[in-house]
């Protein structure tokens, strides 16, 4: 029998790609409608207040910190990885990511 995280996570998962599906897909849907590129367009033009924009800007860039470091640290995680097994798994995932942002750059 599964325990509490098993479940926990999977209806997580579940609930996460559902509110991608039913609201994600309409969000980005009336953005492309109306030319918005950021969350603070949209906001700012749905409830026609610039000083939301104002209020909303530094409360998504903190969070977007968090999940820019969480990046920095896996990757260099991989990297300390790879220097110390060589041929590892870190440094095959690393080797493939960079082999595509280089053709990705080239097109």
């Amino acid at each position: 029998m599964p325990g509490v995280c098993w479940w926990l996570a999977s209806s997580s998962g579940l609930i996460h790609a559902a509110c991608f599906f039913l609201i994600g897909m309409r969000l980005w849907a009336i953005g492309k409608r109306h030319g918005y590129v950021t969350q603070i367009q949209f906001f700012r033009n749905r409830f026609e207040s610039d000083v939301l924009g104002y209020v909303l800007f530094p409360i998504l860039v903190l969070l977007v910190i968090p999940y820019l470091l969480i990046g920095l640290l896996w990757g260099s995680l991989f990297a300390i990885l790879e220097s110390l097994v060589p041929n590892s798994f870190a440094g095959t995932l690393l080797e493939n990511s960079s082999k595509q942002e280089t053709a990705h750059h080239l097109q």
